[in-house]
């Protein structure tokens, strides 16, 4: 382990010492590892405050006609969540080569306001308000079938990436021939910009950046049955393609965990996933979103035995 990187970990105080904290991802996996996380605030900090100067070259060499991603958000009741979200995305390093659909599914809230002043600065944001509200993954369907680039990926308005997320993961997943990728994530009870949680965690750190079939399950050995993992976490991307072939997501069968049956179909049929080893997205846990105000189980239930059988029957 480089001694110098451990010093600039622990003590970074110039901008200097903070951008070589960017060094390459499995440096900082072992620095994660091994137990360098005393200074969470600055880690932080450093993940979601700034534009680190070494990835200018990435963004350079990623400008291409059409977009390299589409980002699809579904919006209803997001008034708390919406300025943060737009300068979180519209921030990204890279953004210009990005297109953001928005679709609004005909919330109450007064959203719309906010985002049309974003559409005057950015050409590459598409609003579609919708006569009603048609379910999120249907939402996120729709935005699939609008989108243009190769890549896509679900930006939830309640969630914050690193500013420089989609460029890394993109040229990761370019450069190992990944069909869906994600990296690790924090989960925390508030919003980065309302207030630092010190107790966030982070998720999946020991997993393998190649995930295998049962990295998506894991055994309750005192209930004597399969559970769900979603080792993915709340914003992968992955190729649009997939979809012409598997289909889209599947609401009405697996209700709010609509993603994670995609996922565990896409694996079952040897799509090849990839897991980045530094947290580069905040998870934020909310007591009413979709996932808790509906008992998920039964429909994990469903989708791992459907899975399981599928898998051990090939």
């Amino acid at each position: 382990m480089n001694k110098e990187i451990k010093t600039i970990f622990s003590k970074a105080t110039s901008e200097e010492a903070i951008d070589q904290l960017f060094v390459p991802s499995n440096e900082l996996d072992h620095l994660l590892k091994n137990g360098y996380q005393s200074n969470i605030r600055l880690l932080k900090k450093i993940l979601f405050d700034r534009k680190p100067s070494y990835i200018n070259n990435i963004v350079a060499a990623q400008k291409k006609q059409k977009p390299l991603l589409s980002l699809v958000t579904s919006l209803y009741k997001g008034d708390r969540y919406i300025k943060g979200f737009m300068e979180n995305t519209c921030n990204q390093v890279g953004f210009e080569n990005y297109e953001l659909i928005i679709l609004n599914c005909n919330s109450p809230g007064n959203e719309e306001e906010i985002i049309l002043e974003y559409c005057k600065l950015h050409s590459n944001i598409i609003y579609k308000r919708l006569d009603q509200d048609p379910g999120l993954y249907q939402a996120w369907n729709l935005g699939i079938q609008m989108s243009s680039a190769d890549y896509v990926s679900n930006a939830n308005l309640d969630d914050r990436r690193s500013l420089c997320y989609y460029t890394l993961m993109l040229d990761w997943m370019i450069a190992n021939n990944i069909d869906v990728g994600a990296s690790l994530f924090w989960t925390c009870q508030q919003l980065p910009e309302e207030s630092m949680d010190e107790d966030a965690i982070v998720w999946y750190k020991d997993y393998s950046n190649n995930p295998s079939y049962f990295d998506f399950f894991k055994l309750n050995s005192s209930a004597d049955k399969m559970e769900d993992q979603c080792i993915l976490g709340p914003m992968p991307i992955w190729k649009k393609s997939l979809h012409l072939v598997h289909g889209y997501f599947d609401e009405s069968a697996y209700g709010p965990s609509a993603d994670y049956g995609m996922w565990c179909n896409l694996k079952t049929a040897g799509t090849k996933f990839g897991l980045y080893k530094v947290p580069l997205v905040y998870y934020l846990r909310v007591a009413d979103s979709y996932a808790r105000r509906v008992n998920v189980s039964e429909f994990n239930n469903k989708i791992i035995k459907s899975n399981f059988i599928n898998f051990l029957g090939r």
